[in-house]
């Protein structure tokens, strides 16, 4: 079962890493890292405004892109909660007891390394764990 399920697991990689759904999370990324440093433009605000451009796309580069959408703006909504005391979104409402005290400090490298690990570390970690309950 587990030989399944990573036979799976690599050919879906396969079909990130393969041109051109590479650009899809390069370009959903870029595009929340811009949209989503505005308070209130959360992930999941910038996917319901794609919606209607990606109507007649194909499954995956929709998958691909909506994931990007709700992944970099979450991380974006921690950089205006650790830069300007402002929570992007809800997710990032605890990011202001910490991150803005750290900014004020002159640590604000420090605060978004750490945003940023954590966010990477947590996706990565549900990742893993959504692959392993499949089969469940």
């Amino acid at each position: 079962m587990l030989a399944t399920i990573f036979e799976a697991a690599i050919e879906g990689l396969a079909l990130v890493f393969t041109w051109p759904n590479i650009l899809y999370p390069l370009g959903g990324s870029l595009c929340a890292m811009l949209f989503a440093a505005i308070p209130g433009i959360s992930g999941v605000t910038l996917m319901a405004l794609a919606i209607p451009l990606t109507l007649n796309w194909e499954p995956l580069p929709v998958m691909l892109l909506f994931g990007a959408l709700v992944g970099s703006g979450t991380f974006m909504g921690s950089m205006t909660a650790i830069l300007l005391n402002i929570p992007g979104s809800a997710p990032n409402a605890a990011t202001i007891l910490d991150g803005h005290p750290m900014a004020c400090r002159g640590e604000a490298k420090t605060a978004i390394g750490c945003s940023a690990s954590a966010s990477a570390l947590g996706s990565t970690f549900g990742i893993v764990l959504l692959i392993l309950m499949i089969p469940v």
